[in-house]
């Protein structure tokens, strides 16, 4: 059934006047004739309304149905307006109930208007009755704190090889078992004036290229067992330059190393952090670069 216009009702003619005892008569009859027809449009109208009535709430519960249905369909794919931070770890954030996320499966999270901001991760906790979802993000992109979030189902880290196009970061990755087919470069840091003092900070390059401008005091990084650096020390067209070595490095015999000190040379040296120490090697010395 399908809303429908009423009927219509025919007026009822003019009804006799008790102060008009001149035409009450001839008004009074066609007028109480009337009523009848009346009564029944007045009842085919009201059943109309309460009919109406009724479609027009059938017609807004399954509009709600629809918006619910639409709301939790598919099943693994939802909205969420928790505010969260962008980063790695446990993440728990409030989706759409009846949702059939599983755990174990993994997801991604990305914010709906910035899409570069986002975690992935696999799902530790999903409640469908709250809306409930924890998910671990091992992998994330952008920064921020952010209220406006859609989530979808991802790909496992570890289900393929992926090809990267373009100028990619790959930041706190474990490199497992890699080819460099084609070589790899690495970040060099250049200083041309070293000072008195100079502090090597790797996130500038593993590969330290100082000139001494100066009698210079070194100061290394914190050792880490593992990581290592090449440096180059340069004198400088005066030359005579020396340094004063770290008390974090471990020298060859417990000798400090003899710089060349002819202005314009470079000596190369190789350090490895290992233990509690810098272990430093000569790799050559006297170059013209």
């Amino acid at each position: 059934m399908a809303i429908t216009t009423p009927p219509s009702i025919a007026a009822l003619p003019t009804p006799p006047d008790p102060a008009d005892r001149a035409t009450f008569n001839a008004r009074a009859y066609p007028w109480s004739a009337a009523l009848g027809a009346f009564s029944t449009q007045l009842s085919a109208v009201a059943t109309n309304v309460y009919d109406n009535a009724g479609e027009a709430q059938a017609a807004a519960e399954a509009a709600a149905a629809s918006a619910a249905s639409a709301v939790n369909a598919p099943g693994t794919s939802a909205t969420s307006t928790t505010s969260l931070t962008v980063g790695t770890g446990s993440k728990t954030l409030t989706i759409q109930t009846g949702k059939a996320f599983a755990v174990g499966q993994f997801v991604v999270v990305a914010n709906t208007s910035a899409p570069g901001n986002y975690m992935s991760g696999q799902i530790t906790a999903h409640n469908s009755g709250t809306g409930s979802l924890t998910i671990n993000a091992t992998s994330i992109g952008g920064t921020g704190t952010l209220a406006a979030w859609v989530v979808a189902l991802g790909v496992s880290p570890t289900s393929g090889g992926a090809t990267l196009t373009g100028a990619e970061i790959l930041e706190n990755k474990t490199v497992k078992g890699a080819t460099f087919t084609d070589g790899y470069t690495e970040e060099v840091a250049t200083s041309a004036a070293s000072g008195a003092a100079y502090t090597v900070d790797l996130a500038n390059g593993s590969i330290v290229d100082l000139t001494l401008t100066a009698n210079c005091t070194l100061t290394f990084p914190a050792v880490a067992p593992g990581k290592s650096f090449v440096l180059y020390l340069s004198q400088d067209a005066t030359g005579g330059r020396t340094v004063t070595w770290p008390a974090s490095v471990a020298q060859p015999g417990g000798t400090p190393p003899t710089l060349t000190t002819t202005a314009n040379k470079t000596d190369r040296f190789v350090l490895t952090a290992l233990r509690t120490k810098w272990t430093l090697a000569e790799a050559g010395k006297n170059y013209t670069l």
